[in-house]
Parts: structure tokens; C-alpha cells; sequence
């Protein structure tokens, strides 16, 4: 478990300091690690990671609760992804492993599959500048949605 923090610039200017504001606020729990994704690629760290600037970025805050839980952001097939919720009916022990599974190769129709799944979760996938954002039918997992002039943000 944890916090996702996602945002877009609207006019490609650096957002960077946006996220890591978003992260920052979000608990006073510390975290067990943060990881910070632009398409220049990721890094986790035990505190919110220093990345270059970018006008998308992805954040998360890991709060390990599954021993099988996974520090974010998750990279494959060339996009970037992070979740929070649980995937309930799988064989899997690691809940990633399943969601990135189904995610796997083309994320937009991964995440269409994953919404017929039973779980309880919110996704936010980075892929070449786009964001692809998405939440169990339910609202188990809350996704809230902000945007103005400048920028879309996306927190859970």
C-alpha cells in the first residue's frame, strides 16, 4: 500500500517539484521507499528520490504491507506503471506480478482487463508522455483527479 502521485504538464514544462510536493503531503508516515518515473527513467530510494525534470512523472510512496510487495514504479515493455490495491483471485503471491502481467505488452487494453478482474485497485501508467489512469468499478481504491490551465494530476 501506499500513495500514487502522477502529473502532466500541459504546456511540456517540468513538473518534478509538483510530484514530489504531492508526496510529501500526502501521510506523515515516512514510507518504506519512494520511486520517481519520467521517461528518462526511474529511481527508488528510502526518501523521494532527485530525478530530472520532466513535463510527466509518476511518484509513489511504498508502504510494504505484503512481504511480496514490490517498491514502484514498475518498468516493462517501454512504460512505466504504479498501483495500489490488491488482485484478489490470483495465483500469484506478488499482487505486481499479476497486475503487470495483465498489463503486459499493450497497457490500455491490459487495463480494460484488469477492470473485469476482482480487485480493488487505482493504476496510473506512464507510456511515452501519456497517461493512462484507471480504478476498480467499485471505488475501492480512491483516484482523484485534478487539472487546470497548466498541468493534470492524479493521486490515490
Amino acid at each position: 500500500m501506499g500513495q500514487i502521485a502522477a502529473v502532466i504538464s500541459r504546456k511540456s514544462t517540468d513538473v518534478s517539484d509538483v510530484v514530489r510536493r504531492m508526496l510529501e503531503y500526502t501521510s506523515p508516515y515516512q514510507g518504506d521507499a519512494h520511486g520517481l518515473a519520467s521517461e528518462m527513467g526511474a529511481r527508488i530510494t528510502a526518501r523521494i528520490p532527485e530525478i530530472p525534470g520532466s513535463p510527466s512523472i509518476l511518484g509513489h510512496k511504498h508502504v510494504k504491507v505484503n512481504p511480496e510487495d514490490p517498491a514502484q514504479p514498475l518498468d516493462q515493455h517501454g512504460y512505466t506503471a504504479i498501483y495500489e490495491g490488491r488482485f484478489w483471485r490470483s495465483s500469484d503471491p506478488s499482487d505486481a506480478n499479476a497486475i503487470m502481467g495483465t498489463l503486459s505488452p499493450e497497457p490500455i487494453r491490459g487495463a480494460e482487463t484488469l477492470l473485469e478482474e476482482n480487485c480493488s485497485l487505482a493504476l496510473a501508467v506512464l507510456d511515452h508522455g501519456k497517461l493512462l489512469c484507471a480504478r476498480d468499478t467499485m471505488g475501492l481504491v480512491p483516484l482523484y483527479i485534478g487539472e487546470n490551465e497548466e498541468l493534470i494530476a492524479v493521486a490515490s
